[in-house]
């Protein structure tokens, strides 16, 4: 089993933010999503599977401790990131290819990995929603994104953040 990048980051992130650590080394990391089934380990050299998500970089906050151990770094206010893929599902888009289109057509704010895969950030994703999108339609992805309703008054919300433009 192997979820996507995003999920991968976000639950590193999150688990070290719980757990208040500043880093974590390559091979807790691996243990971790083994055990959660996000990313599954190599029996005969653990700890690779992440290593190669590392070397692509696509894991955020990873780095080389003194040229020869990986470890991840937590990233101070973290901002949980959304796949293309979830972004269409959350959009209700056929394909991830639309999002692309999306991307360029509606200036979705876009974010890359140094291999060049796309992300977007959560709290960006909402503010373009809440600009862009029917209320209706907010309301939608804010329910496929388990947010609680009743955090904020959304419509004084879409008010203030449009009388801002």
């Amino acid at each position: 089993m192997s979820a996507d990048i995003c999920q991968i980051n976000n639950f590193l992130q999150l688990k070290m933010n719980a757990e208040e650590k500043a880093e974590i080394p390559l091979s807790l990391a691996a243990r971790w999503l083994h055990s959660e089934n996000l990313l599954s380990d190599s029996k005969t050299s653990p700890g690779f599977p992440l290593r190669r998500h590392i070397s692509k970089g696509n894991i955020l906050g990873a780095y080389r401790k003194n040229n020869y151990f990986w470890y991840i770094r937590r990233i101070e206010n973290y901002s949980e990131i959304l796949s293309p893929k979830e972004v269409a599902r959350l959009l209700e888009l056929k394909n991830v290819t639309s999002v692309y289109r999306k991307i360029r057509s509606a200036n979705i704010p876009f974010l890359k990995f140094r291999s060049g895969a796309l992300f977007v950030r959560k709290n960006d994703f909402l503010d373009w929603a809440i600009r862009n999108l029917s209320m209706e339609h907010f309301r939608r992805i804010q329910r496929r994104l388990t947010l609680d309703p009743f955090k904020y008054d959304l419509e004084k919300f879409r008010r203030t953040l449009l009388d801002a433009k």
